[in-house]
């Protein structure tokens, strides 16, 4: 079940982004964005309502025991600083970074596209920095993440 003001923050996220068919966004919760998934998840409880964004970034490459090392690694380092976190997708075992965006009556869908923009930032350096063949030839002091 899904409340309308999560409907309406998606129509008004899809206009902000200037993306057509807000009524697929709200039907599948799922948007594309240069080539990683993009889902969103209504939840709800007594307390709070929010939206949990999850960006697919990839599958896990060559070494998935080496991955699970750094992306614990990547949360123990950004975990303070209130800003999403790396997961693996239980079905698929598929790196996502998750993001959860409390719903509020300030809310906007212009904030929702800024919060979605500094993650997909963020999912891409990860990507580029954590997952990429290369990546296990740097140092930890190289993974400090830059923080938008």
């Amino acid at each position: 079940m899904t409340s309308k003001r999560y409907t309406n923050l998606l129509a008004e996220f899809c206009k902000a982004a200037h993306l057509d068919e807000p009524e697929k966004l709200i039907e599948t919760g799922q948007v594309w964005v240069d080539d990683m998934a993009v889902n969103f998840h209504y939840v709800s409880d007594q307390e709070s309502e929010v939206i949990q964004i999850f960006i697919e970034i990839a599958e896990l490459p060559w070494r998935p025991e080496h991955c699970y090392r750094r992306l614990l690694e990547f949360n123990f380092l950004v975990h303070r600083y209130g800003t999403g976190l790396v997961c693996i997708a239980p079905g698929s075992g598929s790196v996502s970074y998750a993001l959860i965006v409390r719903i509020e009556m300030s809310l906007t869908g212009q904030d929702l596209a800024d919060i979605l923009d500094k993650g997909m930032t963020q999912a891409c350096w990860i990507k580029e920095n954590y997952l990429a063949d290369q990546a296990e030839e740097k140092t930890q002091s190289q993974f400090l993440v830059p923080l938008a």
